[in-house]
């Protein structure tokens, strides 16, 4: 998420911001198999800061992340508004396919969060489909303020990596910024559309007005003004 991502042509931006897009819910997957019960924040709270060190560690593109650090650029007048333009929009569509393709290949293909009858419930099942009912449910300005909320912890992460020079420093500060936002509750969009779109693959008890309408587009708008 370095400002000179704007540099890069389209096929690296696109593989990157597609990586970022799987790995921010390889843990979350793993979270909800340990434990299907949200109201175990503290868990939740380490998975979503294991899959942000994956982010990275390998390099990859997270769009909330560069709200700040390609904006920033722009800003010092370091990149031009094209290319700042070109690479938000391809690190958002990117972190969407890779996001959408984790929920369908990983998650909807493996049967993991498949509905059974009444009699033999899943687990899995039920921990999604609360989960996605109450992320639809806030009101619009809800909606934004847990988004803005959500993105100031991310991109002080951010901050914290583009400002130290370890590896453990990254750790140690990262943990305390990832850890704030996901033990409060906030909405953060690259994990909402994985969240949201195996929601609707399942067939939860949410519409896709509702996940697309109700939570993506607040959270979107949310997470970058919040930057």
């Amino acid at each position: 998420m370095p400002p000179n991502n704007s540099k890069y042509v389209l096929d690296p931006v696109s593989i990157k911001s597609v990586c970022g897009g799987e790995e921010s819910y390889i843990r979350c997957v793993e979270y909800g198999k340990k434990k299907a019960h949200y109201s175990n924040l503290n868990l939740l709270a380490k998975a979503i800061l294991a899959a942000f060190m994956c982010i990275i560690c390998t390099g990859s593109d997270l769009f909330t992340g560069n709200t700040l650090a390609v904006t920033m650029a722009l800003y010092e007048k370091k990149v031009k508004l094209l290319d700042y333009l070109r690479v938000m929009t391809i690190s958002l569509f990117g972190n969407y396919v890779g996001a959408v393709s984790f929920a369908f290949f990983v998650s909807y293909l493996s049967g993991a969060f498949t509905n059974v009858d009444a009699v033999e419930k899943n687990h899995f099942f039920q921990f999604l489909n609360d989960i996605a009912e109450k992320k639809v449910h806030h009101t619009f300005v809800e909606c934004v303020s847990l988004a803005v909320g959500c993105n100031i912890f991310v991109c002080l992460a951010v901050y914290f990596v583009l400002t130290l020079k370890d590896g453990a420093g990254y750790v140690f500060s990262v943990f305390f910024a990832v850890y704030a936002f996901a033990i409060a509750g906030y909405e953060h969009i690259i994990a909402n559309i994985y969240t949201l779109n195996i929601a609707l693959m399942v067939n939860t008890k949410i519409t896709v007005y509702q996940a697309y309408i109700k939570n993506l587009l607040p959270t979107l708008l949310g997470n970058y003004v919040s930057s």
